[in-house]
C-alpha cells in the first residue's frame, strides 16, 4: 500500500494544554493588534472629509494592480528583486498556514497527495527566497547604503525579525524531518538540508528541542503580528487602504492651487497656505503617512532634493 504524502499537524505539540494555550496567545495577539487598528483608522477619520472623483470599480483595478500585483515595486529595479522575493515568499507561507488551519481545524482535509507535495515544496523555496529578499536588502541598505535609503533602528528590526521567523521554520523543520524519519523530506529540501545538522541527537533530545522552539517560533509569530500596527509592517494593510482611496482621476502632478495669494496680502489678515498642523491632514494625507515606508522614492523623483 502507497502511502499518502501528508504529515501529521502539531506534531508534537498535540496535548491539549498545548492548543489551548496557544490559542489563547493567538486571540491575546489579535486584541493587541485590533486595537493598534482601531487606534490608526481613528486617526484617519480625526482628519477633515476627503472628496474625489474616483468611482469605485476603478479604485478596485487599481488596488489590485498596484496593491496585489505590486506594478508599482515592479517597476523600480533597484529594489524590485528583494521586495519580491519577500512578498511572494510571505504570500506563500500564508496560503500554506491557511491551509493547514483548512485542514487540522476545519476538518476539511486537503493538505495531503500531490496538493501537499507541491504546497510544502513551494514553502521551502519561497521561504528560502525571503531569506535571500532580507540579505539583498540588508545589502542595499547597509553596504551600499543607497542615498535615497534612510537608516533607521526599525528599519532594522523589520528586516531582523523578517529573518528570524524563517529561520526558525526551518529549524523546525528540520527537526521535525529528523525525529519522524519523514519518507517525504525531499519536497522540504531546505528543511532536509537542516535536518542534516541534528543527526547525531537522540529521539527524545530532538522532541525535546522541536518543543522548545515550537514555542520560540509561535511567540515570535504573535509578538509580529500583535506589534504590526504600530510599526513599519502596517504598511501592509495601509498601503492597500491608500490606494483604494488615491484619486485616480487627478491628473498627475496637479497640485491644488493655494488661491490669490497677492490678494490674500493686501487684505492684511491672517492667513495659511497648506498644511500647519497635524490637525489640516484629511483623511487621505492622514492615511498617506502610514502608508509611507519612507523607501526614498519621493526624494529621489523631487527636483528640488
Amino acid at each position: 500500500m502507497i502511502e499518502t504524502p501528508t504529515r501529521e499537524i502539531l506534531w508534537n505539540i498535540q496535548h491539549p494544554a498545548n492548543v489551548v494555550l496557544m490559542y489563547s496567545l493567538f486571540v491575546f495577539s489579535l486584541l493587541i493588534a485590533g486595537f493598534g487598528l482601531f487606534r490608526r483608522v481613528e486617526l484617519w477619520r480625526a482628519g477633515p472629509s476627503y472628496s474625489d472623483k474616483t468611482d469605485s470599480l476603478t479604485r478596485l483595478v487599481k488596488m489590485i494592480q498596484w496593491g496585489i500585483l505590486q506594478k508599482g515595486v515592479i517597476r523600480e529595479r533597484s529594489a524590485a528583486i528583494a521586495h519580491t522575493l519577500v512578498y511572494i515568499g510571505f504570500l506563500t507561507l500564508l496560503f500554506t498556514t491557511t491551509m493547514v488551519f483548512i485542514d487540522h481545524d476545519l476538518g476539511i482535509k486537503i493538505y495531503h497527495g500531490d496538493f501537499y507535495l507541491i504546497v510544502t515544496l513551494l514553502s521551502d523555496i519561497l521561504g528560502l527566497g525571503v531569506l535571500i529578499g532580507c540579505g539583498i536588502a540588508a545589502h542595499r541598505r547597509y553596504i551600499l547604503k543607497a542615498d535615497m535609503v534612510h537608516n533607521r533602528l526599525a528599519d532594522g528590526l523589520i528586516l531582523s525579525l523578517l529573518s528570524i521567523l524563517i529561520v526558525q521554520g526551518f529549524i523546525l523543520e528540520g527537526l521535525r524531518i529528523h525525529a519522524t524519519n519523514d519518507p517525504w523530506a525531499l519536497y522540504s529540501p531546505v528543511g532536509l538540508l537542516v535536518a542534516k545538522f541534528f543527526w547525531s541527537l537522540s529521539p527524545s533530545a530532538t522532541s525535546s528541542l522541536h518543543f522548545v522552539f515550537w514555542w520560540v517560533h509561535t511567540i515570535t509569530v504573535f509578538s509580529v503580528f500583535a506589534i504590526a500596527p504600530y510599526t513599519k509592517f502596517f504598511h501592509i494593510v495601509a498601503s492597500v487602504f491608500n490606494l483604494y482611496w488615491k484619486d485616480w482621476a487627478k491628473p498627475k502632478g496637479r497640485i491644488r492651487s493655494p488661491g490669490d495669494i497677492a490678494s490674500l496680502i493686501e487684505k492684511g489678515e491672517e492667513f495659511q497656505i497648506g498644511l500647519g498642523t497635524i490637525k489640516d491632514y484629511n483623511f487621505k494625507q492622514r492615511l498617506d503617512l502610514d502608508a509611507c515606508t519612507s523607501c526614498g522614492r519621493c526624494q529621489d523623483a523631487c527636483p528640488a532634493y
